[in-house]
């Protein structure tokens, strides 16, 4: 990241599947059900509430106490349908039986936390690439290729768009060269909301952690007095003791939704390596937060008083704990990363189907570089019309209703294969029918009825 968001950020590893986190505390809670409801596409909305949610959360229950070994890879490592890739060693069976799987059959492959570089064979505008393999780098700059026909990318919020940009920049210099303005306006929305926490630890001394353990309640909110906005309260007790960092041990959040950030540059180096640019989102209900931080410092005050408590702070390369004399408004506010930041990078669209990168079923709804490109070759314009066999996947690039100029051609992005029908004027009721494929030109040579 640049120096400026390193000064501030505050992040860590948490391992999640689904709606539930792999610790115990739950730290990816899922998303309310009215904000649900309002901005994800709804055959998402309608998947994840009615099967995926409940299945991830049946699937990883209670994860084991060392947190060494995630239990997202513990359990997936049982699975009768997965083999596990452990990046530990290359040369551990999970890998070996990968690279001896030329032809990438057999079953699911799930490379946990390995240093996947990029897909393969790169995108080429203009015509359909299929993804042959992923690239996994080891020890000593030495790579693997391992045979695919399928790839599900599923390394976070930074690493799947820089898996992304290593694999379309290996042939192309820039997304708009492969993929065209638009992707690039909807790449790059890593986001972080504004979070304003009080910090609450209950013991200064680290050995009674075991005895004290640790707990976390966290729940929506809905302002119904207010204008019916919904947060999520995030309240836990010895955070330390769940989660793969040490700098938060007590907090309050009160988490609002907000809109991704269009301006966070998710960029590779000289070396490949990702650099990237973490902003907040445009926050239009700052006044609340501040009514509940306020609302926070007062209730810290009054408990010091009443209870005679000593509030402390981490002191990060200090001794573990110093005292808090006095709390303040600024010590209630936590730097970027610090609870989580929004999974902007390769957007799903919105419930409208503007926007965004990835289609409702997950997918690149540019293909990794899949259009139907229609050309004229007719000596006279004419007017298409694009057919959508899936309702829920509008077409990226001109509307249904298009007119292709003789000698021109236009592009739309599409999955599937369609119909195109070919009209001598635009409000002709008389047009012929063509066949058309992602990745393959279709060419109008037949002049439409009239």
């Amino acid at each position: 990241m640049d120096e400026e968001t390193a000064k501030i950020w505050k992040g860590g590893a948490v391992y999640c599947l689904g709606g539930r986190s792999t610790v115990w505390s739950l730290f990816s809670p899922r998303i309310s059900d009215d904000t649900f409801r309002m901005h994800f596409p709804e055959d998402v909305y309608n998947s994840l509430t009615s099967s995926f949610l409940q299945s991830a959360e049946r699937y990883v229950p209670f994860p084991p106490s060392d947190l060494s070994s995630p239990s997202c890879h513990h359990r997936q490592a049982q699975h009768p349908h997965l083999d596990v890739l452990s990046p530990r060693d290359a040369y551990r069976s999970p890998l070996r039986a990968v690279m001896d799987d030329p032809h990438g059959k057999g079953k699911f492959k799930t490379p946990v936390d390995s240093p996947v570089d990029r897909l393969e064979s790169a995108p080429v505008r203009d015509q359909k690439t299929q993804v042959e393999h992923f690239i996994v780098k080891v020890s000593e700059g030495r790579t693997h290729t391992m045979k695919c026909k399928n790839v599900i990318i599923a390394t976070g919020a930074m690493e799947s768009p820089a898996i992304v940009l290593r694999g379309v920049q290996a042939a192309n210099p820039t997304l708009t060269d492969v993929f065209g303005p638009s992707f690039e306006r909807n790449f790059d929305h890593v986001t972080d909301h504004y979070i304003f926490y009080v910090t609450l630890p209950f013991y200064c001394n680290a050995a009674n952690e075991d005895v004290l353990g640790g707990m976390k309640l966290q729940t929506d909110i809905t302002f119904n007095q207010l204008d019916n906005t919904t947060a999520l309260a995030n309240i836990s007790l010895d955070a330390s003791a769940f989660l793969p960092r040490r700098n938060v041990p007590g907090f309050i959040a009160y988490i609002f939704p907000s809109e991704l950030q269009t301006n966070n540059p998710i960029e590779l180096n000289e070396k490949s390596d990702l650099r990237i640019k973490v902003g907040y989102a445009s926050e239009p209900m700052l006044p609340e937060k501040n009514l509940l931080r306020r609302f926070s410092v007062d209730v810290m005050s009054e408990i010091a008083a009443v209870l005679e408590l000593q509030f402390v702070k981490h002191a990060y390369t200090q001794a573990p704990y110093v005292p808090l004399e006095t709390v303040t408004l600024q010590d209630t506010e936590l730097g970027p990363g610090g609870i989580t930041h929004k999974m902007g990078s390769l957007p799903m669209p919105k419930k409208s189907g503007n926007g965004g990168v990835l289609d409702s079923n997950l997918q690149m709804k540019y293909d990794w570089s899949n259009p139907i490109v229609v050309y004229n070759l007719l000596p006279k314009d004419v007017w298409v019309r694009m057919s959508t066999s899936r309702a829920s996947e509008p077409l990226f690039g001109p509307s249904s209703d298009k007119l292709v100029k003789s000698g021109k051609s236009e592009l739309w992005k599409c999955s599937t294969r369609e119909t195109i029908q070919v009209y001598a004027f635009e409000n002709s009721e008389s047009y012929n029918v063509q066949v058309v494929e992602p990745g393959v030109n279709a060419l109008i040579e037949a002049p439409p009825m009239e």
